[in-house]
């Protein structure tokens, strides 16, 4: 691959002023959730707890080969 120089400057980080403004947006972003949860926590709460069962899906990672060798071994017992 050949790699040219940048044609031109980015429309953020070519002028510090605009990257402070972005980044005080951000954090101002940031913040006001962040009250927003102390204030509103049930806004926030995930319906679902995550201590549940149904917190998570579970998905089966073996091989049907293991799955065969398991029920092998429980017939055997």
């Amino acid at each position: 691959m050949n790699y040219t120089k940048r044609v031109g400057t980015s429309s953020v980080t070519g002028n510090k002023w605009v990257a402070f403004g972005l980044g005080a947006r951000m954090i101002a972003l940031i913040l006001t959730y962040r009250v927003h949860s102390w204030l509103r926590p049930e806004y926030f709460e995930s319906p679902v707890s995550e201590h549940t069962p149904e917190a998570l899906p579970t998905v089966d990672l073996r091989l049907e080969q293991d799955l065969d060798d398991e029920e092998e071994e429980e017939n055997i017992r």
